[in-house]
């Protein structure tokens, strides 16, 4: 509940607040097909592409779904809001699910996402931590 309301105090301060005062962000998907887009926003970024770089794990899988591609690098520069630049990468693999690996160069954790099954299911993993990826495979493909 502390997270639903944080995150909509901020989507209520970001829509609210004078266009001037809004940092610009920008970013990037690169696909392994071959298709790039590049998104710029100061609120809420616009089209289900650029939704899905700024999106959650399921946004940028269905990014690569809708595409037919395999795997991507998302970048985005946030040093506007003092997060760095981020980097995501997502790759299908051979077990058919989706693995995601991100870092930011404002601090050392690396974190991730594995993903599966229909609805996409996501579980985190992060760097460092007993949370792993072998963890986070597992809790998304066995059954419900």
């Amino acid at each position: 509940m502390k997270k639903l309301l944080i995150t909509t105090a901020l989507a209520f301060a970001a829509v609210t607040a004078p266009a001037a005062a809004a940092p610009t962000l920008t970013g990037t998907a690169t696909l392994d097909n071959g298709h790039t887009f590049t998104c710029t926003w100061t609120q809420i970024p616009e089209g289900e592409d650029c939704l899905a770089i700024v999106g959650d794990a399921a946004d940028e899988v269905r990014l690569l779904q809708r595409h037919g591609a395999t795997s991507a690098t998302f970048t985005v520069d946030a040093t506007a809001i003092a997060r760095g630049v981020i980097t995501r990468t997502v790759e299908r693999r051979t077990d058919g699910t989706w693995l995601m690996r991100g870092s930011s160069t404002a601090h050392d954790k690396r974190w991730g996402f594995v993903c599966a099954g229909t609805p996409l299911r996501c579980a985190m993993w992060e760097g460092g931590t007993k949370k792993t990826i072998a963890k986070a495979t597992k809790k998304v493909t066995r059954k419900s």
